[in-house]
């Protein structure tokens, strides 16, 4: 082990005299050349390159953001002594040694990962060890740099007063000038190669209209052209030069805010000290910090995969040095930020629900608090926000006690208060809730936890504590709550992703739903939300697939690359004008759902979750039975069939327009719970306008009749004999008709209007 860090560090020595060598802007120009085109390029690309470069090493992405971040390391640390010229053949040794110093570390974090006698995650705890030290070695963050703006906008306003103090800019500018800067990276080699393409156009044009020696052409284009001129020089310094890394060029941020993001030549002392892991990726490195270096008074972003973390903590840091006086306020309005944060990030799909902020409550004596309630149609969901900067830049390697104590901690007191609450709700068949108004503590709503078929306990971290986070259920003590209820803990940043895919109330309660699932499952590992996200889009109830393994006796099950499908749609350029990926799922079955949702019928959530349990095949199956008969109806009062599945699921179609044969309807359904044995059936009754389409949706649960007559008995067998699986279709009633609802009659729908004011209109 002291052999294997030994050489780690010699690696790290010299990778580091190397980087020290070379003229740091043609430096950054050659590795993002390299990453841009990795392979061996035209006569006329190669002319561009930097003075010595023609042929460019292959660099993936993931190995050219290692050596990113460790040239950002270098600059930070370390006194420059460059030579004149940019040399490529010392560009190779810096190449090669970047990947000697990638893999051996991987090597040492199995060492210390196999060696280690931490327990802290219970008989999980090495293999989890090893995964955060890859991690941490491997992978530069995993966010979505398309969504600078989005995160920022979001996260600095509840500070947008004290950063106009501070900066003189608030938390719109500083957001729109952070996208600018990443966007810079990301999409400057396309931008500069469009703006050398229209310069040589434009010179060409030029050269065509004039008869003249070619060297007098020149010097006249140049001197008639000098805006076309410098945009082409500009153009070759960001592809060639670092150019695109140049912050004060890219963003209108205000030098003082980029002064404390940034690092100068220099002036970190930490990550080269003498130490067990000095300068190897074990450590924190430097840019986990600030995102920025400072080279001759401008300001460069190296790589912006570390920017969002690296920003969010500086620039809220050094807001409290500039602005010592506003230490109490920020503490209020950051908690009362992050406690509101997920209503705010699913307003849209939230409508309708009733939220409360800083509930409390009186157990044994005591007055407790829990952060947020919400309550939204026989679904709860108790969310408890928590804060730790530090956690995420503690490196796990040099003190993973202390690392995976203090993520611990913050998770455990997160699922703690909601085990709290959840066992005060299950005390008393109805229990008050409280507000704190000016010292007296008020009651605001009484409920009852068998209200409610869905309650998700989530812990919500404004930083992001992959792979620990998606693995709180491997902490010992942390187990599924009352024995039913599996904890989720998720960051602020990816539920901003999960509410961009999953835009409305079904689909989001449905994704938290198979999300709990599988937090419910502690053999199963999955790196982070977005990982879910992935699997969820791709796979539905993916667990499914994995159950089997699980009873073959498999232990740890790692599911990896589930985010792909989300990585790929942010990777087009034009991303923001497309559709996110969603599952599959036929026009028909979506109309329904729609219907559902527009609705809003009591118990409308679970019946739209109970229909997205079908995976493809069921849907179209669905889609099959729901179609013709919904096109039956302009010959036909109405129309209905049963589908097998885990639960007994009945459709009952109706013209709109009529009175709705509820009694005909609910019998049938007892008659279908009958047929197929089971104790209760859901009913969703469909109303269907003149154009033929789904107008209303409303769900109902039947109970099979305790006692069931000759008659019943009868019907129920022959729709047995007619049953097919998965769906069974049931022929138009002919029979009982039942009584036709009166205008002043509570409404079919259920939601205590009268019919007439309902749908009877």
């Amino acid at each position: 082990m002291s052999e294997a860090l030994s050489e780690l560090q010699a690696l790290a020595r010299r990778l580091r005299e190397l980087i020290a060598s070379q003229p740091p802007r043609e430096l950054l120009g050659y590795i993002y050349a390299a990453l841009l085109l990795g392979y061996e390029e035209d006569e006329t690309t190669a002319d561009a390159m930097p003075s010595g470069a023609g042929t460019l090493p292959k660099q993936s992405l993931e190995e050219g953001q290692f050596l990113l971040e460790y040239i950002h390391a270098v600059l930070a640390t370390t006194l420059l002594d460059p030579a004149p010229r940019f040399d490529q053949s010392v560009a190779a040794q810096i190449f090669d040694l970047s990947e000697q110093l990638r893999g051996a570390s991987l090597t040492v974090a199995m060492m210390i990962a196999a060696r280690s006698s931490e327990t802290q995650f219970g008989p999980s705890t090495r293999s989890l060890l090893f995964h955060a030290l890859s991690t941490w070695v491997l992978m530069r963050g995993h966010r979505y740099q398309a969504l600078e703006e989005e995160f920022f906008d979001f996260a600095l306003f509840p500070h947008d007063e004290a950063l106009r103090h501070a900066y003189g800019v608030g938390s719109q500018e500083i957001a729109a000038g952070i996208q600018a800067f990443t966007d810079a990276v990301l999409l400057g080699h396309v931008k500069a190669f469009r703006v050398i393409e229209q310069s040589r156009e434009d010179a060409i044009e030029f050269a065509a209209a004039h008869e003249q020696p070619m060297k007098e052409i020149i010097a006249e284009w140049k001197s008639e052209r000098a805006d076309s001129l410098a945009a082409a020089q500009e153009a070759f310094a960001d592809l060639f030069q670092g150019g695109i890394c140049n912050v004060s060029r890219h963003t209108q941020l205000p030098t003082s805010l980029l002064d404390d993001l940034s690092y100068s030549i220099a002036e970190e002392t930490e990550f080269f000290a003498p130490g067990e892991y000095s300068g190897t990726p074990f450590l924190t490195l430097p840019a986990r910090k600030k995102p920025l270096i400072k080279l001759d008074g401008e300001h460069y972003l190296t790589d912006p995969s570390f920017a969002r973390d690296a920003a969010y903590r500086a620039i809220l840091h050094n807001l409290l040095n500039r602005h010592p006086e506003y230490g109490d306020n920020f503490k209020l309005n950051q908690k009362q930020w992050s406690e509101s944060a997920f209503a705010n990030i699913f307003k849209n799909q939230l409508k309708g629900a009733t939220i409360l902020n800083e509930v409390y409550y009186r157990r044994d004596g005591n007055w407790y608090e829990n952060d947020t309630v919400i309550l939204l149609d026989g679904v709860l969901i108790l969310v408890e926000a928590k804060s730790g900067a530090a956690a995420t830049i503690a490196s796990p390697a040099s003190n993973f006690e202390r690392h995976a104590r203090t993520l611990r901690d913050l998770i455990v007191k997160a699922y703690e208060q909601c085990r709290r609450f959840l066992e005060y709700l299950q005390s008393a068949k109805e229990v008050p809730l409280f507000a704190l108004n000016a010292g007296r503590y008020e009651e605001v709503a009484r409920i009852r936890l068998s209200d409610f078929w869905l309650v998700l306990p989530v812990g919500l971290t404004v930083e992001s504590y992959s792979p620990f986070s998606t693995s709180s259920k491997q902490l010992p003590g942390v187990a599924q709550i009352l024995g039913r209820y599996p904890f989720i803990s998720v960051a602020i940043d990816e539920l901003m992703v999960v509410s961009r895919f999953l835009p409305n109330a079904g689909a989001l309660m449905h994704y938290l739903r198979i999300r709990q699932e599988v937090a419910g499952i502690k053999e199963v590992f999955l790196f982070d939300e977005l990982d879910h996200l992935g699997a969820y889009i791709t796979k539905n109830r993916f667990f499914d697939e994995l159950r089997p393994q699980i009873d073959e006796g498999a232990n740890w099950i790692v599911v990896d690359g589930m985010s792909s499908v989300i990585d790929d749609y942010f990777s087009h350029a034009e991303w923001a004008q497309m559709a996110p990926p969603a599952q599959e799922c036929p026009q028909e079955v979506r109309d329904l759902l729609d219907a559902l949702e527009r609705t809003h019928a009591p118990g409308w959530i679970e019946a739209d979750s109970h229909l997205r349990d079908f995976g493809l095949e069921g849907r179209n199956d669905m889609a099959t039975q729901l179609e013709p008969l919904r096109k039956s109806l302009r010959e036909h009062p109405h129309r209905y069939f049963a589908l097998r599945s885990d639960i007994g699921l009945f459709f009952w179609l109706h013209r709109g327009g009529i009175s709705t044969q509820l009694a005909a309807a609910e019998l049938k359904a007892q008659t279908v719970a009958v047929s197929l044995e089971v104790d209760q059936v859901l009913l969703i009754l469909a109303e269907v306008d003149e154009r033929g389409r789904y107008s209303a949706a409303c769900p109902r649960w039947i109970r099979r009749p305790s006692e069931v007559s000759d008659t019943m008995r009868a019907d129920a067998a022959a729709l047995s004999r007619r049953s097919v699986n998965p769906a069974m279709a049931l022929p138009v009633a002919t029979g009982h008709t039942g009584r036709k609802l009166g205008r002043n009659d509570p409404c079919w729908c259920g939601n205590g209007k009268k019919f007439k004011k309902c749908h009877g209109r």
